[in-house]
């Protein structure tokens, strides 16, 4: 919740509540003025604040569709987590507000373990691919690479989340994210995956919500059709 909005609206509410007094005509400074001030500061607040939690954004964390892609260096799949920022309308207004600064981590541990193996920073599919194109090639954008990707998710828009890779021909799946292209392949043997299944919690942290959900990771065979990711319940 936006902190200001709390303090505004008490503020709001105690000018209010002189006003309505002086107004009356109510000059003495009594318990009673004194009690009718709070009363109006209180209740300010408490509005301001169930404003708040009723405007503030509404992510819904779920399983996506998996993208398959046929590469010069490869076959993929790819499997991601879908974003949604739930939308709230009161006749055309729009009460919920856009999920500012979203920053996805996502952590991949084996089943019956409480320790990950390995986390990462997620990476939105929404955003450029961290090259940059120039005139008979392209070279890999480092600050992109290096750097710790955050979006935007509107009232009533969706994002999403890249989460593993699996190539044709290839037992181990991969954790993906954009330090990825540093590696052949899109694989960086730090984040590999034997066949077996596993869990994977995501933690998104926007500027004033948090929102996790843990999925399961399976991963058969060496097709890319072995890797697919499950919901549990929420």
């Amino acid at each position: 919740m936006r902190y200001a909005e709390l303090v505004i609206g008490a503020v709001l509410g105690a000018a209010l509540a002189i006003s309505v007094v002086l107004v009356a005509r109510w000059l003495d400074f009594t318990a009673d003025f004194a009690l009718g001030v709070t009363a109006g500061i209180v209740s300010s607040a408490v509005v301001a604040l169930l404003l708040g939690i009723i405007r503030a954004p509404h992510l819904v964390l779920e399983v996506a569709e998996h993208a398959d892609g046929n590469y010069n260096h490869g076959n993929f799949r790819f499997v991601h987590v879908r974003v949604r920022n739930l939308q709230l309308r009161l006749v055309g207004w729009r009460l919920r507000r856009p999920a500012t600064f979203c920053r996805a981590e996502i952590s991949f541990g084996d089943i019956g373990a409480n320790v990950p193996r390995f986390r990462i920073d997620g990476r939105w599919a929404s955003l450029p691919e961290p090259v940059q194109q120039y005139p008979g090639g392209m070279v890999l954008d480092q600050g992109a690479i290096f750097g710790r990707p955050r979006e935007f998710v509107n009232p009533g828009d969706e994002v999403a989340l890249d989460v593993a890779i699996k190539q044709d021909g290839v037992d181990n799946c991969f954790g993906f994210n954009n330090r990825s292209y540093l590696s052949p392949n899109w694989s960086n043997p730090l984040w590999s995956l034997p066949p077996g299944t596993y869990w994977v919690r995501v933690r998104i942290e926007a500027a004033e919500i948090e929102a996790i959900r843990v999925f399961y990771l399976v991963n058969n065979g060496n097709q890319r059709a072995g890797l697919n990711l499950h919901e549990t319940l929420p």
